[in-house]
């Protein structure tokens, strides 16, 4: 049985309860998951007491949307305490943002000839944290688009006529945070932040490194990046592993998968550490 370290639930753009997200956990022989729900830590202690119950150790986590200069970057927080209200409001605050944001892509979707009714959506799924994902699968449900991947190169994505920028916080502010809040700090997805090769990666990191970040995740959906895995080891940061499921009714989407426990292990010396330091 191994673990899972980047699962969505229905608090943010994933289809499943937090519930559902352990139960599946559990059919799937993953002994350890992670809910990092993007800017909301609202589904930790569902599953945390459910995954009790049943078998699987939730780690309580997060994923933040910050700013690196111009770059975005998603940033994933474990071991969180996911009821630190410095951390719940500065979380508020992005998710607020959102808030005025979704109206706006609306806006620019309806001049494009797209009809989107964000009460409605909201009612339907019965959330406030709408994410562009949602607005998606709207548009593809409604046949504006035959998938999310259209939705997104056509008019969701950076530079697209429906885009809107949100409001993010700064990198390092963010790690302090999850510090603060007794958590690990680690890179989300890293290739998509689309530097130049190794070099520059590296430097990132380092740098990022130099301000307070623990790791980077170096096995993403199904697939291990040998030059994040490289990076990792010359600088000494801790390696995750993560499917980013958000459900499996959702198009394109990765099912949880089963990697392998030493990379818990690692995640929880760092731990460790730094609730010793």
């Amino acid at each position: 049985m191994g673990v899972d370290l980047h699962i969505h639930t229905t608090y943010s753009d994933g289809s499943f309860t937090p519930k559902e997200v352990v139960m599946y956990a559990r059919y799937k022989n993953i002994s350890t998951i992670a809910i990092t729900d993007h800017d909301t830590v609202v589904g930790n202690e569902e599953a945390v007491l459910i995954g009790k119950k049943i078998g699987v150790e939730v780690i309580p986590g997060v994923e933040i949307s910050v700013c690196c200069g111009e770059k975005e970057i998603h940033l994933l927080g474990y071991f969180v305490n996911f009821k630190s209200k410095k951390l719940m409001d500065k979380l508020e605050i992005l998710r607020n943002s959102k808030k005025k944001r979704n109206p706006l892509i609306v806006k620019k979707l309806k001049k494009l000839g797209v009809h989107i009714d964000l009460n409605m959506l909201k009612k339907k799924l019965m959330t406030e944290n709408i994410c562009r994902p949602h607005i998606a699968r709207e548009m593809v449900r409604l046949g504006y688009v035959k998938d999310i991947k259209e939705a997104f190169e056509r008019y969701l994505k950076v530079g697209r006529p429906a885009y809107v920028p949100k409001e993010r916080i700064e990198i390092e502010e963010a790690i302090n945070i999850v510090k603060e809040c007794g958590g690990i700090s680690v890179i989300a997805h890293p290739t998509t932040m689309k530097l130049s090769g190794f070099e520059e990666y590296l430097k990132f990191f380092k740098y990022l490194k130099g301000i307070g970040l623990d790791g980077i995740e170096v096995f993403y959906n199904g697939y291990e990046n040998q030059m994040m895995l490289s990076i990792a080891n010359k600088l000494n940061m801790i390696k995750t592993a993560g499917s980013d499921f958000h459900g499996l009714n959702i198009e394109g989407n990765s099912d949880m998968i089963n990697y392998s426990s030493e990379i818990l292990s690692e995640l929880k010396k760092r731990h460790h550490k730094t609730i010793l330091s």
